[in-house]
C-alpha cells in the first residue's frame, strides 16, 4: 500500500507568502478578501520532513505547468 507524506522544507510560510508567489507566477494580482478569524484557525504551522528525506520507491509524477 502507498504512503502519504506531507511534503514541505522545513520553514513556515503564511497564506500571503503563497499568493504572491502565485502572483508572480501568473504576472498579474489575485484579488484578496479578508475576513476575520475563525474559532480553531491556527497561527502558525510546521511540517515535519523527515520521512520525505528518505528515498522514494519508483518514480516521481511530472510536476504540472507554473509549479517549481
Amino acid at each position: 500500500m502507498g504512503e502519504t507524506f506531507n511534503i514541505a522544507n522545513g520553514r513556515c510560510y503564511s497564506l500571503l507568502d503563497i499568493v504572491r508567489v502565485i502572483e508572480r507566477i501568473l504576472g498579474r494580482k489575485v484579488e484578496l478578501k479578508f475576513h476575520p478569524k475563525r474559532k480553531g484557525d491556527v497561527r502558525k504551522t510546521y511540517a515535519d520532513i523527515s520521512r520525505a528525506r528518505r528515498p522514494a520507491p519508483g518514480k516521481a509524477a511530472p510536476r504540472p505547468p507554473g509549479v517549481r
